[in-house]
């Protein structure tokens, strides 16, 4: 992220901008812009606004990972010996915080 810079648009408009050069998971919050206008004259006879507070959530949806099984549609006799794996695999450098898997097997035929 950058250091937010105010840029004056107009003589009534003030625009920050907060930059995210690239989304990480550790991007996603809530976010609170506060504002204040004073005047630029530091006059004893004008007092500066109340506080404006507007706030947003960012939301970041974690890529699609990568799935693969070891089922190869063979034919088994019964009584043999089988054990299936399902490996996920998330690469993706903005994935900068700790996730977690949940996996299961489920048999469709029943």
């Amino acid at each position: 992220t950058s250091v937010p810079q105010v840029m004056r648009e107009t003589k009534f408009i003030y625009t920050v901008f907060f930059l995210f050069n690239v989304l990480k998971l550790s991007s996603a919050g809530e976010y609170t812009c506060t504002g204040i206008i004073d005047d630029a004259m530091n006059s004893s006879f004008i007092i500066q606004s109340n506080k404006a507070i507007d706030s947003g959530s960012i939301l970041i949806k974690i890529p699609m990972p990568q799935i693969m099984t070891n089922i190869t549609n063979e034919t088994y006799t019964t009584g043999s010996e089988l054990t299936l794996s399902c490996v996920i695999t998330l690469m993706n450098e903005n994935i900068d915080i700790n996730t977690e898997a949940y996996i299961t097997w489920t048999n469709n035929t029943r």
